[in-house]
């Protein structure tokens, strides 16, 4: 039997601005390591407004931030 994929959605809000994509998803997915976030970035399992991110990408306001577990 085949494991559902788990969706996350995050809005990055204003205070946040500037900040590297993966160190940031680490500060608000806790429970994924930043090296786990790293790997899903790699694989093309992280989208900044729907389009592939960057680890080294920065964190822009309002953006919209979806990891696929």
């Amino acid at each position: 039997m085949m494991k559902s994929m788990e969706h996350r959605e995050f809005t990055v809000p204003a205070q946040d601005s500037g900040q590297r994509l993966d160190r940031w998803l680490a500060g608000v997915c806790e429970e994924i390591s930043r090296s786990q976030l790293q790997t899903l970035i790699e694989q093309g399992n992280v989208t900044v407004d729907g389009c592939p991110a960057n680890k080294k990408d920065k964190t822009v306001p309002g953006s919209v931030i979806k990891i696929l577990l």
